[in-house]
């Protein structure tokens, strides 16, 4: 059972790591997972905001 003060601890936590960069683990279905470095950029008093990097590929296509 997870109790109030242990929520309390975590938002403090979370709060207290803005601006540094973290992992986020995810579940996409049965045998899909991921997997992202973030970084947090802003907390609520509910929920918290994430931000990571999109990179794309470099892709050179030639015309014959």
């Amino acid at each position: 059972m997870i109790y109030k003060n242990e929520i309390l601890d975590l938002k403090t936590d979370i709060t207290e790591k803005i601006g540094q960069k973290i992992i986020v683990k995810g579940s996409l279905g049965r045998t899909k997972s991921f997997e992202k470095e973030a970084t947090i950029e802003k907390t609520y008093p509910n929920i918290f905001i994430v931000k990571y990097d999109y990179k794309y590929g470099n892709f050179v296509s030639e015309n014959p």
